[in-house]
């Protein structure tokens, strides 16, 4: 049964020892030099109490605690595989070998019973000066760490950053240059996995709110051919309808996606994805009110969180926006210009056809057009 006695302001010790009168002696001396004791008789009485009462501040440990009962050095292993806390041995025991033995499990003491309470009182000091010098030690080095580690996320980051922002640049070169929809497309989803380091880049076009293809991508693993096999044969995933509602950049991953079902999240499982930390960015595709689809890639967890990040992903798809709409306006001057020399040839063609000689003029009586009946009488 556990014995505990709190003094207001002092540390908190957990005596372990299985002899009643000797540990009755040792709490009264603890506790008339200031200490809060708390007393476990076996070392599993022990192991419960310091998972229950947080606030110890160091274990004296005795070693042989009862036949058929857990021994002290086996207590202490439990009770450090589960907390950091300083474990001092006091024991009756002087043979090497068992000194050896703890100090593999422990480094912050062992006194020998009956050397005196000062001895005791001394190394309880020590242990705890020595135990709290370490946990500094620790802190300033996990500190140190997660400086390093911030500052090369950044670095990391500011690398991405330029990169995105080269591929912007080299997109609108291409836009500039290039007049044929699917190499561009094409050319740009290269350009975005040479460039930004995204793991994979696909652009995914809709005709009348329905993905179709070609489909466009720069991976060669064969995650898009399954994605957009199932985009083709099934409904849209909830990620991709989201952001082609919204126009957000929506971020998924394996975990994340809520929908069992869906098509995006069985296939980024089935290729790995999310496995080495990677996420997915979605965004539509859209310009002057028109809705061209959308574009999709991978790249690292940790990256895509960055509101930054979301940013420049934005930008792409913008780019990528206007080169459809562009496109678009290309494709509709050459249709009209098409339709006007198709309908010239046409009229040209009736007039010849017409048996009587036919002048076409303009409003200054310039002659603009003359059939060949007509023309025939001008050479006569």
């Amino acid at each position: 049964m556990e014995q505990k006695v709190i003094q207001k302001g002092s540390r908190t010790i957990l005596l372990v020892e299985d002899e009643a009168v000797i540990a009755m002696a040792e709490a009264l001396q603890l506790r008339n030099r200031g200490y809060t004791v708390h007393h476990a008789y076996s070392g599993e009485e022990a192991v419960k109490t310091v998972d229950e009462n947080p606030d110890i501040d160091l274990i004296l440990m005795d070693i042989d605690l009862g036949k058929n009962r857990m021994d002290g050095t086996v207590a202490a292993e439990g009770i450090l595989n589960r907390h950091e806390k300083p474990v001092v041995f006091l024991s009756s025991h002087t043979e090497p070998e068992i000194v050896a033995k703890t100090e593999k499990i422990t480094s912050y003491g062992y006194i020998v019973k009956n050397t005196g309470f000062t001895v005791l009182d001394a190394s309880i000091k020590m242990a705890l000066k020595l135990f709290e010098a370490n946990q500094d030690v620790k802190k300033h080095k996990k500190e140190a760490e997660e400086a390093y580690w911030e500052m090369e996320r950044r670095e990391e980051r500011l690398q991405h950053v330029h990169r995105i922002l080269l591929s912007i640049r080299n997109i609108n070169q291409i836009i500039t240059k290039e007049s044929d929809r699917e190499a561009l497309l094409q050319k740009a989803c290269r350009i975005l996995l040479e460039t930004s380091g995204y793991d994979r880049a696909s652009i995914i076009l809709m005709d009348k709110g329905v993905p179709s293809g070609p489909f466009y991508h720069g991976d060669s693993d064969g995650y898009t051919a399954v994605i957009m096999e199932r985009l083709l044969s099934g409904t849209i995933p909830p990620c991709i309808e989201e952001a082609l509602e919204t126009g957000r950049v929506v971020i998924m991953d394996s975990g994340g996606l809520q929908c069992p079902e869906c098509s995006v999240r069985s296939a980024l499982c089935e290729q790995g994805f999310g496995g080495a930390g990677s996420t997915g960015m979605v965004t539509r595709l859209q310009y002057a009110g028109r809705l061209y689809g959308c574009i999709l890639v991978t790249l690292p967890s940790h990256l895509s969180g960055d509101p930054d990040e979301q940013g420049l992903f934005g930008e792409v798809a913008a780019e990528l926006s206007y080169a459809l709409h562009k496109m678009d306006v290309l494709d509709e001057k050459t249709q009209y210009s098409v339709m006007l020399r198709e309908k010239d040839i046409f009229l040209k063609s009736i007039f010849e056809s017409i048996q009587d000689g036919i002048s076409v003029l303009d409003t200054d009586l310039t002659i603009r057009y003359t059939n060949g009946i007509m023309r025939q009488w001008y050479a006569d």
